[in-house]
């Protein structure tokens, strides 16, 4: 299964994610209503990034979609004229996942590693990560000299690489989460039918292409929001990449996807609003 996650722009797209932009936000941080609200948007939902895998992904096939003039000026998928399909690997294959929490499954699989290759902006968003949230999250030197072709489980890190929602440095794409370095159009799975994401997940950070993220962006923040892409947040909502980069909406979303159970039922989660903190 491949998605690709992009900031400023709402998504439930084929691509784990890119982003860019994304201004500022004020308003006081969602209920507990709101909070499973955008968990079943960023992660619940069978129509978003992290949708079941008996769902619908990646483009289909049909030749609107493979018009990369019409996609540049009409944005996104799933629409009348270019609707969602399975790819050809995920058919017939029963799912458990449809509605239920897709997370990385830290007490029995142990820390996520994470090929950071010394990006400072990775080693930046993985420290506020773990401060904001008071858990350890990433393995931080298992696999860092392991090539990235033997990594069955974990997150790479590529600098320079981000791109844009149909491929290719774009003005406005920072950063994008991916299964790997592939086509957006290949078939990767990078999560079980129990729920539980193993990756590899590539996170791209900035781009050396003059073309690419040339607007002006705080990348500290974009890197954080990548890494919140990764450890299970999909398509955005307010509060996380509609609006502000990141807020506490988004940080209450990561607290609970954390503190949950992969392969939780939306009824069986446990909602805590966490920040801001009194």
């Amino acid at each position: 299964m491949k998605q690709t996650l992009w900031i400023a722009l709402p998504i439930a797209m084929a691509t784990l994610i890119a982003c860019g932009g994304g201004g500022g936000g004020g308003r006081a941080a969602v209920d507990e209503d709101g909070i499973l609200e955008n968990i079943r948007v960023t992660n619940l939902n069978a129509t978003g990034v992290y949708s079941a895998r008996n769902s619908s992904w990646g483009f289909d096939t049909h030749p609107v979609c493979d018009d990369r003039e019409r996609l540049e000026r009409e944005g996104f998928l799933n629409t009348e004229g270019c609707p969602y399909h399975r790819p050809p690997s995920m058919e017939g294959w029963e799912d458990s996942t449809a509605d239920r929490l897709k997370k990385w499954n830290i007490a029995s699989d142990g820390l996520i590693p994470v090929k950071h290759n010394d990006v400072e902006l990775a080693i930046y968003a993985m420290e506020v990560i773990e401060e904001k949230l008071g858990i350890t999250l990433f393995d931080r030197n298992s696999i860092v000299n392991v090539p990235d072709e033997d990594i069955e489980r974990g997150l790479i890190v590529s600098e320079g690489t981000a791109t844009g929602q149909i491929g290719g440095a774009q003005s406005n794409a920072c950063g994008n989460v991916e299964p790997t370095a592939k086509p957006i159009n290949a078939d990767e799975e990078w999560y079980d039918e129990r729920g539980v994401i193993f990756g590899p997940l590539v996170v791209h950070l900035g781009s050396d292409d003059p073309a690419g993220c040339t607007v002006k962006i705080d990348m500290k923040k974009i890197a954080v929001h990548e890494f919140m892409h990764a450890l299970g947040m999909g398509a955005h909502f307010e509060g996380f990449g509609i609006g502000p980069i990141y807020s506490d909406d988004a940080w209450n979303v990561l607290h609970n996807i954390v503190m949950n159970h992969p392969n939780d039922r939306e009824i069986d989660l446990i909602i805590e609003k966490r920040f801001p903190e009194k």
